[in-house]
């Protein structure tokens, strides 16, 4: 009963909460092309999938332990390497 459906797409908020990160982080990293949105019908809002984008933010997150900057991250995961 206390289950809940996992939702295939995300707001933003949710994104925070279950990726463990800021929303100005989350900004930054759609801004910069490292996570995918689909706008929905009002302009303002964005939906976010939650398996490519979560599955990201990991990666994200241990390339930044390694002290990799956000232009090599980008190299890594737009590039196709694997790191």
């Amino acid at each position: 009963m206390g289950r809940r459906k996992s939702k295939e797409k995300l707001n933003a908020r949710e994104l925070c909460e279950i990726g463990k990160i800021s929303y100005g982080t989350l900004l930054y990293w759609t801004k910069e092309g490292l996570l995918k949105y689909e706008q929905v019908e009002c302009k303002k809002w964005k939906h976010y999938d939650r398996k490519y984008n979560l599955e990201i933010i990991r990666k994200i997150k241990k390339l930044k332990e390694r002290r990799f900057t956000i232009a090599e991250i980008k190299a890594k995961l737009l590039g196709g390497s694997n790191g």
